[in-house]
Order: structure tokens, then sequence, then C-alpha cells
């Protein structure tokens, strides 16, 4: 483990990545964060390949240009997908939600099926799958594509009829699966929890990866900060408006975003 004092640099493709962001400031309190959400692209779930690797290298340079020392790719459809050509586009330590999130069901689950809500890119990566089953052979996952639940959060409706009916009809399809564990695989899934968690049993585990991420985060650069009072930056590509909104939702306080135009 290093100790570095730099700024952890945050990318996702809107506001969801705001609940990564809620952990490390939680778990690494004194850790300078610099957050870029392109919310102008979102949602990034079911872009091509090609534009997500596109998005990612502008989205990293723009990052670099602030000295980070890390990089959280909040993204989950990115973690999925085409984590492995993005890791090698900086030379800072990079992580994603992939690894984070099969192991935190898999130290969860006492029978071995894990159900995932993610976005369509992810479900269709079956990422997870290969991943939680080239640990433990015998395990088996069910993935549920969620493609109403990012624009659900962008506009701010996390906890209302709309989204408990829309959690209902997807999660319905979880009826037979025997689930005792939950993965929450896309970052902006948190913060609909309420609306989620109306339409399961009580007794399956829901998985926030981001909070096995940060503790693995600061396992590499360490929790200590430069700065006594920590130093955070907030840009966006679009609504800047919805996101100083959310942000209050997600963080307990209004930030100040920018515009950014990559």
């Amino acid at each position: 483990m290093i100790d570095d004092s730099r700024p952890i640099g945050i990318f996702d493709s809107g506001v969801g990545g705001l609940t990564m962001v809620r952990q490390i400031m939680a778990q690494m309190p004194c850790k300078n964060l610099v957050y870029f959400g392109d919310s102008l692209r979102a949602p990034y779930g079911s872009r091509r390949p090609e534009e997500l690797m596109q998005f990612s290298r502008e989205i990293i340079d723009f990052l670099m240009m602030k000295d980070i020392g890390a990089l959280v790719v909040a993204c989950g459809t990115i973690s999925a997908t085409v984590f492995d050509v993005v890791k090698n586009m900086t030379d800072v330590p990079i992580v994603g939600m992939l690894d984070a999130a099969v192991d935190a069901a898999l130290e969860t689950t006492r029978n071995g099926h894990i159900g995932l809500l993610a976005t369509a890119g992810t479900v269709a990566s079956r990422a997870h799958e290969k991943a939680i089953i080239a640990k433990r052979p015998d395990a088996k996952l069910v993935g549920v594509a969620c493609p109403l639940f990012v624009p659900l959060v962008e506009e701010g409706w996390l906890d209302n009829d709309v989204s408990r009916l829309v959690a209902q009809k997807y999660l319905e399809q979880l009826t037979d699966s025997r689930i005792d564990t939950l993965i929450l695989g896309c970052t902006h899934y948190p913060l609909l929890l309420e609306s989620i968690k109306a339409a399961l049993p009580a007794d399956i585990s829901i998985i926030d990866p981001a909070v096995r991420l940060a503790a693995d985060l600061a396992g590499i650069v360490g929790s200590k900060g430069e700065e006594s009072i920590p130093q955070y930056e907030f840009y966006v590509s679009g609504n800047k408006d919805k996101f100083d909104e959310m942000s209050y939702i997600a963080l307990g306080r209004s930030f100040d975003a920018k515009v950014v135009r990559l």
C-alpha cells in the first residue's frame, strides 16, 4: 500500500457514481476527490463498446489533468464490458465495480443463488456470472436488465409510485430464482434502495458494491489525505442543476458542480 495524498478521481455516466463518492467520504474522510458525471451522454447501458471506450478515454484524460493519484470507474457497465481496455488508459491505480460486487456477494450468500440488477449491457456481458462461477463453480446467478432505473434516478424519482411499480415489475423475474443475495450492479441503483426493498422479501441481502470497493481502494492508496479539510471537485457534462439537487440527496449536502463539455 502507498499513502498517496493526491485526489481520487471518480467517473460515471451521471449521478449514480455519487453513491461511490458517499462510501469514499465515509471510509476515507480526509481524501480529496474529483468527480466527473457524463450526464449529457447518459445512460451508458445501451452504448456500444467502442463508444464506452471513447467516452472513458476522454474522461480519463480530463481527470489526469487534475493530478489524481487513483481512479475509480464507478460505471457498472464499463466495469463489466470494457474494463480490460480502460484500465490501461492510465498509469495510476484504477479500480472498477465488478470484483468488489462479486467478492461481497460470495461472502454474503448462504445458498449460492445470487441475483443481479444491472444495465442491459452489463447483464448481456455475463461478466458477473463468469467471475462468480470462476470462484465458486456451484453458484448460480440470475441477471435482470433494468433499463428504466438509470433514467428514474437521473430524473430524481427515487421512491414514489412510479419507481416502486418499475422495481416490482423487474423483480418479478426473480420470483422463482431462490436467490438469497442481490447485487446492485449499477451505482445509480442504491439511490433506488427503498423502491427495490419494497419489492423484495425481507430476508434477501442487498449488495452495494461501493461499500466493498471503497475499503479495497483504501488498501491501495491509504486513507490519509494531505488536507485537514478535504477538497471536493465535481464536474458534469449535462444538467448542473439536477446534479446539484441529487448531490444533496446522495451526500447530504449540495456541491456546486461545474459544466465541462469534453
